[in-house]
């Protein structure tokens, strides 16, 4: 009995220790920008900023993916493994939008798209997003936890 009540009291720390993580560290977060209210996916890892979004079927219209970088950058996205074009924005350290690229094709692989000047973040958005939401260079996006 006393070994079965450690493995209880075992899970039960293990299932704290990850809820708690889960609340220090979101997954995913709402991303304002122009007309449009995304629920985008975090990538903050550099596994998951190379994974990205390669292997996902598709994205909802007001779904998406951040890519959180430690540092500004001339931060790259190809369409390695992609099933579906998408709109690629670059933002500021501050939320704003530097450069963007739209309907990105995944037979553009193994091509490597680039902003024009360092970015700390990279946002994927489906294929027009950025027209049918009005989302323009220079406008503040705001970011916050889900």
């Amino acid at each position: 009995m006393k070994w079965l009540w450690g493995g209880v009291v075992c899970v039960g720390v293990v299932a704290g220790v990850l809820f708690w993580q889960r609340s220090v560290e979101p997954r995913a977060m709402t991303f304002k920008i122009g007309e449009g209210i995304f629920h985008v996916r975090l990538a903050k890892s550099e596994t998951e900023r190379a994974r990205g979004l390669s292997g996902v079927a598709r994205l909802e219209h007001n779904e998406g993916m951040l890519f959180v970088f430690p540092a500004d950058g001339f931060h790259g996205i190809w369409m390695k493994d992609m099933r579906f074009p998408i709109d690629i924005l670059w933002l500021a350290g501050d939320g704003r939008i530097i450069d963007a690229r739209e309907n990105i094709s995944p037979s553009s692989f193994p091509e490597i798209f680039s902003p024009a000047e360092p970015a700390r973040f990279v946002v994927e958005l489906p294929s027009g997003a950025i027209s049918t939401w009005k989302i323009k260079v220079g406008e503040q996006g705001v970011m916050s936890p889900e």
